[in-house]
């Protein structure tokens, strides 16, 4: 992973819809004032999906391809240690497919029945003018919350893993990072949110470090990145890479968020705001 300058336009798009549809499907957003209506923040958890699922897709093809390339003028003995280790990556990405699947067809499902939108829950944090220094967006399955606690298994291949969608927006010069799960999903996302608002001195950081760590759909103000540091800039993308490495989440991961985000206040979409 390494940045690389890219045109506004370019940055967080995908192919996976024709113009018509995608018009359809993300008008609520694109083409309306930001009021954060439950129709506007379910759109961007679907967005958010489509993304993700589009990505896995694409590179379940890459390795496909691989596969039968990979191991040309090896000898046999190479040839058969590569041939595992693509198809347990093969594997890795198929069955993730078939889980951002299952999601995706239940969020699209809902579109046929009334209030739709209800089956989401949204914790929202606003943000300071000129904030936040990133944009992002992801659905995954969280492991661990950012406690270190472990929050499901995902060697358990036998139960759908539960997903968090992850939205870092900003509409009109006004920020937002946004978590949303399944309200058949609170436990869950509740506990994640919990430990991000544990210390309200470190909430900053910790939301900062989730979208580093786990989203990989992740663009950054070019002004912010280029006034960092060397040492900076190598541990953002050694951030990015940590899943490379380790088998499990660590609260020594959680990293300051180098004046990239700063929180006005926070709260759930039909509850009392906290400041």
């Amino acid at each position: 992973m390494s940045f690389k300058k890219m045109g506004l336009g370019q940055a967080s798009t995908f192919a996976g819809f024709c113009e018509k549809h995608d018009n359809k499907l993300f008008e609520s957003f694109e083409k309306n004032n930001f009021q954060k209506s439950r129709k506007q923040l379910f759109d961007l958890c679907y967005r958010a999906l489509c993304i993700e699922h589009y990505h896995m897709k694409s590179v379940f093809n890459f390795f496909q391809y691989m596969k039968q390339h990979i191991d040309n003028q090896e000898d046999f003995d190479q040839q058969i240690e590569r041939q595992i280790s693509i198809n347990c990556l093969i594997k890795f990405y198929k069955i993730g497919i078939k889980n951002s699947n299952n999601h995706k067809s239940e969020l699209e499902k809902s579109f046929l029945e009334p209030k739709h939108e209800d089956h989401l829950t949204h914790y929202i944090f606003e943000l300071h003018k000129g904030y936040p220094a990133f944009l992002g967006c992801t659905c995954f399955n969280m492991e661990f919350d950012l406690c270190g606690n472990r929050l499901q298994n995902l060697g358990n291949l036998s139960d759908l893993p539960r997903n968090i969608f992850i939205n870092c927006v900003s509409f009109d010069g006004q920020g937002f990072f946004i978590l949303s799960w399944f309200n058949k999903n609170n436990e869950y996302g509740n506990k994640i949110l919990n430990s991000i608002l544990k210390s309200k001195n470190s909430i900053e950081d910790n939301l900062f470090s989730l979208c580093f760590l786990y989203v990989q759909n992740t663009y950054v103000s070019p002004s912010w990145y280029e006034n960092l540091t060397d040492f900076q800039k190598s541990d953002l993308e050694k951030m990015q890479m940590f899943w490379n490495d380790d088998d499990k989440f660590s609260i020594h991961l959680i990293k300051p968020n180098l004046d990239s985000i700063k929180v006005k206040n926070h709260y759930f979409l039909t509850s009392t705001t906290y400041k």
